[in-house]
């Protein structure tokens, strides 16, 4: 029975009655739940002005209007259950569930109407319908004031609670990371905007807390070759090396991370979805998404919108899991450039994906010169702290680029 009180409970609130009394029909399986079903709604329908289920005063109008004939015994019965469910708070996963459940059958009714003609409607219209479910928020509660707590606050100030870039110019000029910040990686095909995030991961990743590791969703070419490029990367070591040797290169490697891992998921129409449902674990402190406007998800609206909805969308994970990397295309006007680049050059975007970004990273290169990019920091609304420069927040410089490893290396520094 505790298992039929906790889905009685739902009904407390009349709008979770109105919308999951047909699907919790069918997960009862006693007839004094489903009893009990229809004497709270008998009860809302008799005071239509109730937004939640009193039980005491259920049980005393029942008394009168729905009891009257009804043996004593089961009155009792029924009072004992109601009590209970008046102790009882809705769980939120069981909400979650139901959820899901009443999306479930609203979009097969959908389809059904549109196969069988009786619904008007689009194709369009049902993947509305998709897009609207996959933008939900979790069903959790969640306190969202901000602590006052000076060593909260400081987490995201101190130079020492955050992790530190393999390419040292950025550790001037943009200082360590923490969780919250997220990072745009723009540039155009073929510069090597993979490989940076490949190169910053492998080195971010011991700095991690022991209970996080990092994650790459990937949804552009086999997603094999990245775990090809991050031993590269980690071990410095070209393909022809990995190939001579693949044995030892695996040993290299898994020394290499010790406790830790860089996982990587890849898949070509990866949604939001699929991203939101692997970081609910929680186990993933260090996060980039390549590249970010072809992951599907609020396709209903116009290009520069959708992808300003996905970078408020990539916020939100940053806020709740760690750092994310986003890659995202510029657009052609820097295609061969190693000038400075401007945040309005990140492609189909207007203002809102750059004012999104804590930090934005733009990559220019030449085809004259393959070993060299140039990288502007476009965006960077990190405090200076540490041994940062203020003077080179939003700077311009090159750095070295080996392709053979894709490693990023500092021309700057030794």
């Amino acid at each position: 029975m505790d298992r039929e009180v906790e889905l009685l409970a739902l009904f407390k609130e009349r709008d979770m009655y109105d919308k999951y009394r047909p699907i919790i029909k069918d997960y009862t399986i006693t007839s004094l739940t489903n009893e009990l079903i229809d004497q709270i709604g008998a009860w809302y329908e008799a005071h239509p002005t109730a937004d939640s289920l009193d039980v005491s005063n259920l049980q005393s109008w029942g008394r009168v209007n729905l009891y009257p004939t009804v043996k004593r015994e089961k009155v009792e019965m029924y009072w004992a259950v109601l009590d209970t469910i008046g102790r009882t708070d809705a769980d939120p996963a069981i909400i979650g569930r139901f959820g899901e459940l009443d999306f479930a059958l609203r979009l097969k009714e959908h389809a059904d109407g549109l196969i069988h003609g009786r619904k008007k409607g689009t194709i369009s219209d049902l993947q509305s319908l998709i897009e609207d479910y996959q933008s939900l928020g979790g069903i959790e509660e969640e306190d969202y004031m901000v602590s006052d707590d000076i060593h909260d606050i400081i987490e995201v100030l101190s130079p020492s609670e955050g992790m530190e870039w393999r390419l040292k110019d950025l550790n001037k000029s943009v200082g360590v990371v923490h969780k919250s910040d997220l990072i745009g990686v723009a540039k155009r095909p073929e510069v090597g905007g993979t490989s940076f995030v490949v190169s910053e991961f492998v080195h971010m990743v011991h700095q991690l807390p022991e209970d996080k590791q990092a994650i790459i969703f990937h949804n552009e070419e086999e997603g094999r070759k990245i775990k090809g490029r991050l031993r590269q990367a980690a071990l410095d070591i070209e393909t022809k090396g990995i190939l001579a040797n693949p044995n030892l290169t695996h040993e290299k490697y898994e020394e290499f991370l010790g406790t830790k891992r860089i996982d990587v998921m890849h898949k070509d129409d990866m949604t939001i979805r699929d991203v939101e449902n692997k970081l609910s674990g929680g186990e993933y402190g260090l996060i980039a998404i390549n590249i970010l406007e072809k992951v599907r998800g609020f396709n209903k609206f116009e290009e520069h919108e959708r992808i300003t909805r996905l970078t408020n969308w990539s916020r939100r994970l940053a806020n709740k899991y760690g750092v994310v990397f986003v890659v995202l295309q510029s657009d052609p006007s820097t295609e061969g450039i190693t000038s400075r680049l401007y945040q309005n050059q990140i492609y189909k975007s207007k203002t809102g994906v750059a004012q999104e970004l804590d930090i934005l990273l733009m990559i220019g290169a030449s085809h004259e010169e393959p070993n060299r990019r140039y990288i502007t920091i476009a965006r960077n609304k990190k405090p200076v702290t540490g041994s940062m420069d203020k003077g080179r927040k939003h700077e311009h410089f090159f750095c070295n680029f080996d392709g053979e490893t894709g490693i990023y290396t500092s021309a700057r520094y030794s």
